[in-house]
């Protein structure tokens, strides 16, 4: 059994956008306010002007502190626009008189909606540098900002700048699937019917799916499940679908088949130079994606793409590469352990239909 995440905004998920107005009475985008920091969206009910809200007002006291720590504050209060202006915080705060955005946010979130904020409790959002959610804090004020001060203490420190001379053009995504749903997909391969892994070979003129070890050895499980498949595109498709607009204006996408595959190193599993579309059969494919389910317990297995350098890939617990199917690219041995991962491809947009000659558009063609 696959254990879907119950919310519909969970860790992993990118925060929706807004519009709404803030302190300087003007009404602000919440994409256009972020800077590439991690983050805290706070959510929190009404006040007195001019006296800040709790939550609002204990976080805004440590926006200097938080600053320091490369962290940014936001906030959304259920007060009108001029209670927010007339308070003057330091971080950035939005008005949301008519709850419609703490509505939905919180609701979305499995706190029931905008009520869940009004009782003297707060809602605290952590979000990493590209807007997706890391973790949600529930709370009185007064416990939230040490709450949120202690988890991104405990993150690990973000990796030294360096010059880039050639880079793959991959997208990472980390924790794209949580650990449940990896455990539950890994116990799925377990219990299975495995099968080992195959190419696609042209003999005497004709496509052919074999096994192929000097090319690919690796061990496969297919998700024939369609409710299983269903929560993959469900969860993995809100979650990409963002990132691949925004990295390479691609949308619309299909999902191909999904396969759990295991690389061991005691069996020198690895998968050579290859391109994913090539083939009559998989042309349509645009983009592949490789969510590694245990990518922190194994060593070796990253990915190579050798026209663009040395460089090697490896997200760790479900974390995902994702990459253009023409790229060329090796899963290498995996040296120590063995190694999980979850595979995909990207296929095009099914055409749309083009209308007949005097076709009434959504009914049949008209004879004179």
């Amino acid at each position: 059994m696959l254990h879907k995440p119950e919310q519909t905004l969970a860790a992993g998920d990118r925060a929706p956008n807004f519009i709404l107005p803030d302190q300087t009475g003007k009404f602000t985008m919440f994409y256009d306010e972020v800077r590439g920091r991690p983050f805290v969206l706070l959510f929190s009910g009404g006040s007195r002007p001019p006296a800040l809200p709790p939550a609002v007002a204990a976080f805004d006291a440590a926006v200097a502190d938080l600053d320091a720590a490369g962290v940014d504050v936001f906030g959304i209060c259920q007060v009108p626009p001029e209670a927010v202006t007339s308070a003057a915080p330091k971080m950035r705060l939005w008005a949301d008189p008519e709850r419609k955005i703490s509505e939905a946010f919180l609701a979305q979130l499995g706190f029931g909606g905008a009520a869940a904020v009004v009782q003297g409790e707060a809602v605290a959002i952590l979000l990493d540098a590209n807007q997706r959610i890391l973790t949600v804090l529930r709370g009185a004020p007064g416990g939230l900002v040490q709450q949120a001060r202690d988890f991104f203490t405990a993150r690990p420190p973000a990796p030294a700048p360096r010059v880039c001379r050639a880079n793959a053009p991959v997208l990472l995504m980390p924790d794209l699937l949580d650990r449940q749903m990896c455990t539950d997909l890994i116990a799925m391969f377990e219990q299975g019917k495995v099968e080992e892994g195959t190419v696609g070979s042209v003999l005497d003129g004709k496509e052919v799916t074999r096994i192929h070890h000097a090319r690919k050895k690796r061990l496969d499980y297919r998700i024939e499940d369609m409710a299983i498949h269903g929560i993959l595109q469900n969860v993995i498709g809100r979650r990409i679908a963002p990132e691949l607009v925004k990295a390479f204006n691609f949308q619309g996408f299909r999902f191909d088949r999904f396969l759990v595959c295991r690389y061991a190193a005691d069996r020198e599993d690895r998968f050579h130079m290859h391109r994913d579309n090539v083939s009559p059969e998989t042309a349509e494919r645009r983009f592949a994606m490789t969510l590694n389910l245990n990518g922190d317990e194994y060593e070796g297995g990253e990915l190579v793409f050798p026209e663009y350098g040395p460089d090697r890939y490896k997200p760790g617990n479900g974390g995902a590469v994702i990459f253009s199917c023409s790229l060329l690219h090796e899963a290498l041995p995996v040296t120590k352990g063995v190694r999980f991962a979850l595979l995909t491809f990207l296929r095009a947009p099914l055409p749309r239909p083009v209308p007949q000659a005097g076709a009434q558009p959504g009914g049949p063609a008209r004879r004179a």
